[in-house]
């Protein structure tokens, strides 16, 4: 893993809009920029055991994902991210949530990461407490959103949906990971694909 030099200061609150720029001040993501780092963390890097301490991530270029490996041995993707999106190496940044998880660098990555004791530290002001909840809220809806999807919209709609937020997807992260974040088998994925292209 690389540090590089940091592009972030100009950026301000701008970055933090996939939660609610309105909500997060420039002085404070100003804080949160020098507190952190730019690092490189190349593909198939297990994020969750690069040291002792938990982090977390902005995305500037990659993709990772959170795996989940089951009694069974098989491996399922519960969360993809990509460029200008948040996570952290816990799925939540808090102690309450214990998830025996993976989450693991798909495609080299360039992100900026901040130590959740530099996080914590934001959280003393009251602002910092509200980037602390609203980046818990961000991760939880979208959990929510994912399982109200898999409950009420069929496997081809929801590749369908995946595709006009993420145009390249098929390009960048194999099937069968793919396959997995949307809850069919490899299989199925072809035959959605195969039914597509006829379309």
């Amino acid at each position: 893993m690389e540090s590089m030099d940091n592009p972030l200061h100009d950026k301000g609150s701008a970055l933090f809009t996939s939660i609610t720029m309105e909500a997060v001040t420039k002085s404070l993501w100003s804080k949160f920029v020098e507190r952190g780092k730019v690092v490189f963390i190349p593909r198939g890097q297990h994020l969750s055991n690069l040291q002792n301490q938990h982090y977390c991530y902005y995305i500037l270029e990659g993709s990772c994902g959170v795996f989940l490996q089951t009694e069974e041995g098989k491996t399922l993707c519960l969360e993809l991210f990509m460029e200008n999106e948040y996570f952290h190496d816990r799925l939540f940044n808090t102690d309450n949530f214990s998830f025996p998880t993976e989450t693991i660098a798909i495609e080299d990555l360039i992100v900026m990461r901040i130590s959740k004791v530099d996080f914590n530290t934001l959280k003393c002001p009251e602002t910092g407490v509200l980037l602390s909840v609203l980046y818990d809220q961000h991760c939880l809806k979208k959990l929510q959103f994912r399982q109200i999807e898999m409950l009420t919209k069929t496997a081809e709609v929801r590749y369908q949906e995946l595709l006009v937020h993420f145009p390249h997807i098929v390009k960048r992260i194999p099937l069968f990971i793919v396959a997995s974040y949307l809850g069919i088998t490899i299989q199925s994925l072809s035959r959605i694909r195969a039914n597509l292209s006829k379309k």
